[in-house]
């Protein structure tokens, strides 16, 4: 299954709950689209060899506090790279999370504020013009 090119924003005005993409199952693909303001995470993914990139998320987690942009959970082969977050309110989730039972995980470097704790932990920046929906 591939979820491609998509736009998605302002999911979730009925149930809170809802999550604006879901790559359950195998060999999911979810890459270049754009997610904004949902009230919980704004992608999720399960299964096994999975791969989410290139996406461009914001303002999500704006109502639940258990998720993050990116939720990762019970995995094997998960791969996250060249991924765009920002502007995810501090609710006790992160802008990206994977459950500690994924056997893979590596995630794209991403552009981050000077202040950023981040750059403590010596994540470096990419260009992250080619997340989102492709032209």
């Amino acid at each position: 299954m591939e979820i491609a090119d998509n736009h998605v924003h302002d999911v979730g005005l009925t149930y809170p709950s809802a999550i604006a993409l879901t790559g359950d199952g195998d060999n999911c693909r979810i890459s270049h689209n754009h997610v904004h303001h949902t009230p919980y995470s704004a992608v999720t993914c399960g299964g096994k060899d999975n791969r989410i990139e290139a996406n461009r998320i914001h303002h999500a987690m704006q109502e639940l506090h258990d998720g993050a942009g990116i939720y990762c959970f019970g995995g094997k082969g998960i791969v996250l790279c060249d991924n765009f977050i920002y502007d995810i309110l501090d609710t006790g989730g992160s802008n990206r999370h994977a459950d500690p039972k994924l056997t893979a995980y590596r995630q794209g470097k991403v552009e981050f504020a000077p202040d950023s704790p981040a750059r403590e932990l010596g994540i470096e920046p990419i260009d992250v013009g080619a997340a989102g929906p492709r032209p």
